[in-house]
């Protein structure tokens, strides 16, 4: 199911064995580390990495072994959906004292 706006996505690992690095969807499938898109490594094993923009990530452990291991992650990142369109409802006429039938609209935002 995707993402919808802006998040974080909290990586914890055994710094000294496998990292966080983001590659694209051939890579991902044949768990290659080779040319990332991005290291999202910063040393402690703990790594927060910003999905921020609309698009699909494909996430891998780049070392270790653990991407063979299943540790890989896709992604999509998507726009939040719409807001629900304006509804208009009518509303029976609104008798007057001069037999005008005037009609009243009553918008939902």
């Amino acid at each position: 199911q995707p993402i919808h706006g802006k998040s974080l996505t909290n990586f914890v690992y055994e710094r000294n064995q496998y990292n966080v690095i983001e590659v694209n969807e051939t890579s991902y499938i044949s768990c290659n580390a080779e040319n990332p898109i991005a290291n999202w490594s910063r040393g402690a094993g703990r790594d927060l990495v910003p999905l921020n923009v609309t698009k699909r990530y494909y996430l891998i452990s780049g070392s270790g072994g653990g991407c063979y291991g299943g540790m890989k992650l896709d992604v999509l990142v998507e726009k939040p959906p719409l807001a629900p369109a304006e509804q208009v409802s009518e509303v029976p006429p609104i008798p007057s004292d001069d037999n005008d039938q005037t009609q009243a609209k009553i918008c939902n935002v």
